[in-house]
């Protein structure tokens, strides 16, 4: 038997070389260059690389940008660069050559071409995949530029599907200029026709059809002076500062208020990024301007929503694109500037956008369109939500009912949004967002943010008017002036808001009628006019009377008896009469919801107030102090609270240090501030 062979040593360094390398140097002296005196053939799969820095300078390429999007480490570009390292293996030179848009031969020296060409692993032109953009060959075919004459998008595309090479598909097109595989279908099939400029615009940069074939004017890419890839260096930064910071993609998106999906598709280059979008992003990651300094301020003719209208068409076709479109375009890109804005606002309240919940609102509209399903047409809906915060108002937190009162105001504006005052639906949706307006007023008053709601209840009463219901209006009036009582607002001022409301009213009986006179009466009690405060009283309670059944409920837009013997509560008790007092109390207590805590304990304090008012301070410190302790910290709001120091400041000076009066000061002084409550 012969002994086993000799084993074989790499003629460049004379180590051992492995049973699976065939050539005669290892992959060391390959990738140094140290053997040159092999021929291709026997270089063991390795190709020699020339012209690569010319080439990535040529394409205005970072050595980061080329690695990372060839997929090769950073390190063998450099080597390829510097001449440390002369080969690579053809799947590496092919994946370069897709990114230099050239074919793999420009990359290999002489006679190297014909073997790559016919390597048995993989050809140059299957391992380059599509090409970004149409190749010159397709611009210059005659159907192509009659087709782009005549902007018969559908022909542009079928030409570009057929003559583009492989993997010019629609999916490659739809992805390149932003539309959807469907969208790209109907053209080719001749069952839509563009019209608009904006889908021209991203048709030109996508494919990078030049603009004079279309009728425009030259695009920014292509300008001597554009750094086309200047997106692609702000990629691959976003993932540096991304892996430097450990935060995810997902967070990225939260924290800048885009869908996680948008800026997916920015960073794997299936979509552009606008100077506004690097502007956030820098922000968010705290890059010192350097990301938006990576955006030309030009690439902002690619609008920040497709639609926006170029200001460089020359072509007589596409300007007959109508005023209506480009002030479509500008409206889409205004609300979306201001959704983004709320989506912000939301963030500060605690309200992060869920991207499953994002996805699913998105699918949703899409599906919803299939079947002609309108959000504008079901304002009815919306009502009935309306009417369920009405109902849960009093037995849910503040801070826990205003995330929800704001997001649904995102919601129904997005709806609103796109109405004008003479569509039918117009007034319906004016009733539901003046009547959310009322509500986010009101709740932001109990957490003691006066200020804020203030601004709500103008936004709130002009929607409320607007909406043309006469109740509604009313309501929104009577809430704020009940509300005002509150803030310790001057007594005649209230007064006349009253007189005004009651003049707008022209008698018409309704709840906000009689929240008007229950107030005026409130008002009458607290500058002592005892007797025109229980003339009103009784006026509120013919009001009453005279109220349909609907109104009559536990809703905070309903004004039921409840509201009644509340108000003959506080009556009573400014006017120092206990005994009557306590009879409105009880029989208020009685009416109220067992989810109900905070209006009984209101109705307490009052009833504490009216003891301290007779001279009654023992007991009335006891009830207070109880009815107030035993209230969950998240239920106590500005009214409450309001209520509650009432009873403390008309307990006389001489008693202050008394043991019971310290004692409920101290737990007043401990109750954490409404604004520092979450949920």
């Amino acid at each position: 038997m012969s002994g086993p062979a000799p084993a074989r040593v790499c003629e460049g360094c004379g180590k051992p070389l492995s049973r699976y390398n065939s050539a005669r140097h290892c992959q060391a002296c390959a990738s140094s260059g140290r053997d040159e005196g092999s021929s291709p053939e026997d270089s063991g799969g390795q190709l020699t690389v020339r012209g690569l820095a010319g080439l990535r300078r040529k394409r205005g390429l970072t050595q980061e940008l080329l690695a990372d999007r060839a997929g090769v480490s950073l390190g063998l570009v450099q080597k390829l660069e510097q001449g440390a390292r002369r080969s690579a293996r053809l799947s590496t030179l092919t994946a370069l050559a897709r990114v230099l848009n050239v074919p793999v031969s420009v990359l290999l020296g002489s006679g190297q071409g014909v073997m790559a060409e016919s390597a048995d692993t993989v050809t140059a032109a299957q391992a380059q995949g599509p090409p970004d953009y149409l190749p010159a060959e397709v611009l210059g075919r005659p159907d192509f530029a009659s087709a782009c004459t005549g902007h018969d998008l559908g022909a542009m595309f079928t030409i570009a599907v057929r003559r583009g090479g492989a993997g010019f598909t629609a999916s490659h097109i739809a992805r390149r200029c932003e539309m959807s595989i469907g969208r790209v279908g109907d053209y080719m099939k001749g069952r839509m026709r563009a019209q608009s400029v904006a889908i021209f615009e991203r048709v030109s940069d996508g494919l990078h059809i030049p603009g004079v074939m279309l009728g425009m004017g030259s695009r920014p890419w292509e300008s001597d002076d554009y750094r086309w890839l200047s997106p692609d260096e702000f990629c691959v930064e976003v993932r540096r500062l991304l892996a430097e910071r450990g935060m995810s993609l997902r967070e990225l998106a939260r924290r800048s208020h885009y869908h996680a999906s948008h800026v997916s598709n920015v960073l794997n280059g299936r979509k552009r990024v606008t100077a506004h979008m690097a502007e956030d992003i820098d922000k968010t990651l705290g890059a010192g301007g350097k990301l938006a300094a990576l955006v030309p301020a030009m690439a902002e003719t690619d609008c920040e929503r497709p639609g926006r209208v170029g200001h460089s068409v020359t072509g007589d076709q596409l300007q007959t694109a109508t005023e209506d479109e480009r002030i479509s375009a500008e409206k889409e890109a205004e609300e979306e500037m201001e959704r983004r804005n709320l989506l912000r606002g939301l963030a500060a309240l605690g309200i992060a956008a869920s991207p499953i919940a994002e996805a699913l609102e998105t699918v949703r509209e899409g599906f919803g369109k299939v079947f002609d399903y309108d959000d504008r047409n079901h304002v009815d809906d919306w009502e009935e939500a309306v009417a369920e915060y009405g109902y849960a108002y009093h037995a849910t937190s503040p801070i826990k009912l205003i995330p929800d009162l704001a997001a649904d105001l995102v919601a129904v504006r997005s709806i609103a949004y796109r109405l004008t005052k003479d569509d039918a639906e117009y007034r319906g949706w004016c009733r539901v967002g003046g009547a959310l307006s009322v509500l986010v007023a009101k709740t932001l008053y109990n957490l003691d943010y006066p200020r804020e709601s203030r601004q709500w209840w103008r936004i709130a009463q002009h929607v409320a008017d607007a909406s043309g219901d006469l109740e509604l209006s009313l309501w929104a009036r009577g809430e704020h002036i009940f509300q005002r009582i509150y803030q310790h607002h001057p007594a005649q001022i209230i007064l006349r808001q009253i007189e005004e409301g009651k003049s707008h009213a022209c008698d018409h009986i309704c709840g906000g009628l009689a929240d008007m006179s229950a107030s005026r009466a409130q008002v009458l009690a607290l500058v002592g006019g005892g007797k025109a405060a229980e003339d009103e009283l009784r006026q509120a309670e013919r009001i009453l009377g005279q109220l349909p059944s609907t109104a009559l409920n536990a809703s905070v837009m309903g004004w039921g008896e409840d509201r009644l013997r509340y108000t003959e509560t506080w009556v009573y008790s400014h006017l120092g009469n206990e005994i009557k007092a306590d009879a409105a109390a009880l029989r208020a207590i009685s009416l109220y919801s067992a989810a109900d805590s905070r209006s009984p304990t209101q109705v307490k304090l009052m009833q504490a107030f009216a003891r301290i008012r007779s001279g009654d301070i023992s007991e009335g410190i006891r009830q207070a102090q109880l009815v107030y302790g035993e209230l969950s910290v998240d239920q106590r709001t500005a009214i409450l609270d309001s209520l509650a120091r009432k009873v403390l400041n008309h307990v006389p000076a001489q008693v202050h240090s008394r043991p019971d009066v310290v004692a409920y000061r101290e737990l007043l002084a401990s109750s954490p501030p409404l604004k520092a409550i979450e949920s």
